[in-house]
């Protein structure tokens, strides 16, 4: 981003911020409403990005974290009392796990090699040594990799057959050696950035292997991280996520005080092996050791990692939660005579580093957190009074009291999410927030009036946006036609990720194949829409009648 640029995004959010507290600060509503525009007061600029301080600030927090890392030590007094309780949680989930994934395996088996290798894919960023972040331009390269990974992941590429078929046509493994992962900052809040390893692309293959087998190991003690599943080898959807459950918990938590929220400082990187040793079965150990990068070039410079993975391993965040999940479920064994059987109890939650426990454990479990080396992020977890946040959503007496947060200002399609954001907040609470709205309006270039179910990015969402014709923002796109040996073409086409081909003889496959790449930078252009007949842009699923009738009242408002 230009100096200009940035200099254009600090005016603007100034000016923003200013409108925000001219509408909001004398404002008195009842109790509920008064608490939410006191927190979005509070939080207003939070989500800033502000990227000429991301990246010194990110790399100095990365280097403590990783010192920090290296001097992690595990109180035994404390901690022997809980580990048998952990180590049973979690090779449970994994045995289960296994079964799931292999009928045929042997009792009391917590990991598979074969089942493992079947779950390999790239994830959809970057990866170190390699060009492109699509597979379709990943699987045609050669596939960076660690020393220690080389071994499985030569046996990863010859269980698929049509990569074999094309390493033995070029009498080739194309296999390149690398170091290790490098760093790379992308923006988080108005203070700092975060910080992401971007891994080799075979150790990522790998990586994301293990992540899906613990998800699936996640989903056997209830804690389904994401949406989908892999259950006897078919894939499956489960609703609701172990995210909604995290802010329902937190809700309830806000009404009669019986739950808390616990937030950590840096948990990815102070989760150590001292503490995955002693919980995690040998075999896991072994592969988390094999698959991850020992070191991080960070400037030019590689540096020993003594955390067991960054944020950008494929396997870090489902470790993270089942360690977690451990570590809960064990003081509920211990102190709680409620505790069920290698499942959490209810009142108990867990979604990375974010944790809900019953509030009669919640000293229990801050003082087994900081044993194993974890840090509490006091500012964050909430324990007493009416207020708990989980997972994003915040909640005061029962009341949703989540804040807007205002990313970047730079655009039109960033300055329309922006409006959409304080149209639902306004109506949510039936605040309206004239300064607000009278400021991002002046600034948009282009006014896109369209249905609710539209993106965020694309216009203004109203149930005023004309009746059958509208324009609007979208992505703009760009196909390229698949390269590479028509193997690899094949393996992209059966994979879902090249299209253009149903009607095609097989042996025009190789040459009509194409794709969207992921851009480096995203582009819209203008599209002129179709509304369906007989709809005028109402949405049931995204807005209630209240709040449709709220946003038409603001918009009209707005614009005239």
């Amino acid at each position: 981003m230009s100096a200009d640029i940035q200099a254009v995004q600090k005016d603007r959010f100034a000016l923003f911020t200013s409108a925000v507290f001219a509408d909001l600060v004398n404002l008195r509503r009842n109790e509920f409403v008064s608490y939410a525009i006191g927190r979005q007061l509070n939080r207003v600029r939070k989500k800033f990005r502000t990227p000429e301080r991301h990246v010194e600030l990110t790399i100095a927090k990365f280097h403590y974290a990783n010192k920090l890392a290296s001097e992690v030590k595990i109180d035994h007094d404390i901690f022997d009392e809980y580990v048998g309780d952990m180590r049973d949680f979690i090779f449970t989930a994994l045995e289960r796990a296994t079964r799931a994934l292999e009928p045929d395996c042997a009792p009391q088996q917590c990991f598979s090699l074969p089942a493992m290798f079947s779950l390999w894919k790239f994830g959809p960023g970057a990866s170190n040594g390699v060009k492109g972040s699509h597979f379709c331009q990943k699987i045609i390269q050669a596939w960076t990799v660690t020393d220690r990974a080389i071994p499985y992941v030569r046996i990863m590429r010859r269980l698929n057959p049509l990569l074999n078929a094309q390493d033995n046509r070029d009498n080739s493994e194309r296999l390149a050696v690398v170091r290790g992962s490098r760093q790379d900052v992308v923006p988080k809040n108005d203070e700092i950035g975060r910080d992401i390893g971007i891994e080799p692309l075979g150790n990522m293959a790998a990586q994301l292997a293990l992540g899906k087998y613990i998800e699936e190991a996640l989903r056997q003690v209830g804690i389904r991280i994401s949406a989908s599943a892999i259950i006897r080898g078919v894939l499956s959807f489960d609703r609701p996520t172990q995210a909604d459950k995290q802010q329902k918990l937190a809700m309830l938590g806000s009404i009669d005080g019986k739950t808390s929220t616990l937030d950590l400082e840096m948990a990815s990187h102070l989760i150590t092996f001292l503490l995955i040793d002693a919980t995690w079965p040998q075999e896991w150990c072994h592969y988390f050791r094999i698959f991850r990068s020992d070191e991080i070039c960070i400037n030019d410079e590689y540096h020993k990692l003594h955390m067991v993975s960054t944020m950008g391993n494929g396997f870090t965040f489902p470790m993270m939660t089942l360690t977690l999940a451990a570590l809960i479920y064990a003081v509920g064994r211990v102190h709680s005579a409620r505790s069920r059987h290698c499942r959490l109890s209810e009142g108990y939650g867990v979604f990375g580093d974010d944790i809900i426990v019953p509030t009669d454990m919640y000293a229990h479990t801050t003082r087994l957190l900081e044993a194993v080396g974890l840090r509490v992020n006091s500012d964050k977890s909430y324990s007493q009074g009416n207020f708990r946040e989980s997972c994003g959503g915040d909640f005061y007496k029962g009341y949703d009291v989540t804040p807007f947060y205002a990313k970047s200002l730079q655009t039109d399609t960033d300055v329309n999410v922006v409006i959409n954001q304080v149209l639902d907040w306004s109506s949510k609470h039936h605040v309206y927030m004239e300064h607000t709205l009278t400021f991002l309006n002046s600034i948009l270039t282009r006014k896109f009036l369209v249905p609710e179910w539209e993106d965020a990015t694309s216009g203004i969402r109203t149930t005023l946006a004309p009746a059958r014709k509208y324009h609007c923002f979208s992505v703009k796109t760009k196909k390229k036609r698949c390269k590479g040996p028509s193997d690899l073409v094949m393996l992209m086409v059966l994979g879902g990720y090249a299209s253009g081909v149903k009607k095609l003889p097989l042996a025009d496959v190789g040459t009509r194949a194409s794709y969207t790449p992921r851009p480096f930078k995203v582009v819209y252009k203008v599209r002129k829409k179709l509304n369906p007949s007989g709809f005028r842009g109402r949405c049931v699923l995204t807005y209630t009648a209240s709040q449709s009738s709220w946003r038409d009242l603001m918009v009209t408002l707005l614009l005239s």
